[in-house]
């Protein structure tokens, strides 16, 4: 896979009126307004690709500044959640540097993600290119959950050691739920062991939904690292309320069972969140 031009890029498959904004890191997002009473405002704010901690070409960016917005954002809304779409790990000259003897190897990008207060990320297929044992230790170093459902290690018949396939938040009394899928190619073109299976994504997407409708998900979301061309096949072989991506930078637009659509390009440290309103019913008096 050629080098990323972009960090951050997401897209939004709405089952329900979805207001999207963005904002450029390297400038404040406007504030926005709060939501009309009996409503909740859910924001999701996601980034790909990330692994570097300082700023890059002219200044832009890096994670002190992305932090900082974050948590601008809180001060609007509580109700946020911070999402990473894999490859964060390597490919980086950073994660070569030697400290005490020893690469980094991306251990540098998980203490800044811990400090960010990420809550959720995806497996890239780049987190398994330093080997199995590499990525477990960095999985036990990180205080956020990883998410990679179909990610299994053949000699247990469970998942890869340290992950969760999918994830129920509770936010404004709105429950979310969340489940991670990966490329099935990673296996032939990084250091995955031998004993490390990349099972298919629309069966791993499948059995993980109806897991979280039954646990009472009022909203699912896939956050996936996978080509443009398989995150349109997801949409098409299981029912999702959105698709928060990594990996492809390409701009597309789609109809996808009928829902409004779009995933647009990036550049290097693009802001982006989308803010969901959601109508909850008021409890009725009792007489």
């Amino acid at each position: 896979m050629t080098k990323k031009t972009a960090l951050a890029r997401r897209e939004a498959l709405l089952a329900l009126a979805a207001v999207l904004a963005s904002g450029c890191a390297t400038s404040a997002p406007s504030p926005t307004p709060a939501p009309p009473s009996g409503t909740v405002r859910l924001t999701l704010l996601h980034l790909a690709d990330v692994y570097q901690v300082q700023a890059v070409e002219e200044g832009r960016g890096g994670m002190a500044r992305a932090a900082t917005l974050r948590k601008q954002v809180l001060r609007e809304s509580p109700h946020v959640l911070t999402l990473m779409g894999g490859d964060t790990l390597s490919p980086s000259v950073e994660s070569l540097v030697e400290v005490d003897g020893k690469a980094l190897k991306g251990r540098h990008m998980v203490d800044a993600w811990n400090a960010f207060g990420l809550d959720y990320a995806v497996l890239g297929n780049h987190e398994f290119d330093f080997g199995d044992d590499v990525l477990r230790e960095r999985i036990r170093e990180s205080r956020f959950t990883w998410l990679g459902a179909n990610v299994r290690d053949t000699k247990s018949g469970g998942l890869f050691a340290g992950v969760q396939a999918s994830a129920v938040r509770e936010l404004g009394g709105i429950k979310l739920g969340l489940f991670g899928v990966v490329l099935q190619e990673t296996k032939a073109t990084t250091k995955a062991g031998k004993d490390t299976l990349f099972g298919d994504v629309c069966e791993a997407a499948r059995g993980e939904v109806a897991k979280l409708r039954e646990a009472g998900a009022q909203v699912v979301v896939a956050l996936t690292h996978l080509t443009a061309d398989q995150d349109r096949a997801l949409t098409r072989c299981v029912k999702v309320d959105a698709v928060l991506g990594g990996m492809t930078t390409r701009r597309w637009r789609t109809a996808a069972r009928a829902r409004p659509s779009s995933r647009w390009r990036r550049t290097r440290w693009t802001w982006a969140g989308s803010r969901w309103t959601w109508t909850r019913r008021r409890p009725r008096c009792a007489r």
